[in-house]
């Protein structure tokens, strides 16, 4: 690796960097607007700004909208590794680490696996309501 490759190098991970935090705070500012709504607008927050709908649909609205950030920020992880892998790995080490990295990500699935399997499903006893 010259001085120059070098350099070249950390001026693309600078960008990246940089590039990353502007996506992240977008993200961060979604999750604040999503937070707030759960705050003031569903059925445990204040009355005044409720919204007419169901509480389901409001609890179920706001699921939809931490599961959208979630993925937007899971899609920002990948970007993120792809470019370093592109523009600072060379292609053997890139192989050598994406193989790394699928291994660790199987390894994590296996343990989630086996944590799931090990505790069991959840179950929540129903009472019956009887006439007296």
């Amino acid at each position: 690796l010259s001085l120059s490759d070098s350099a070249g190098i950390e001026r693309a991970l600078s960008q990246l960097i940089h590039e990353v935090r502007i996506e992240e705070a977008v993200l961060d500012e979604e999750m604040a607007e999503i937070q707030a709504t759960c705050i003031l607008n569903l059925p445990f927050g204040p009355m005044k700004n409720r919204p007419n709908l169901p509480a389901l649909a409001c609890v179920h609205s706001e699921f939809r909208k931490i599961h959208r950030v979630i993925t937007k920020a899971q899609n920002l992880r990948f970007k993120a590794l792809e470019l370093v892998v592109k523009k600072v790995l060379s292609q053997t080490d890139a192989a050598e680490f994406l193989v790394a990295f699928v291994g660790i990500q199987e390894s994590i699935h296996q343990f989630a696996t086996h944590q799931k399997l090990r505790k069991g499903l959840v179950s929540v006893p129903v009472k019956s309501q009887t006439s007296s």
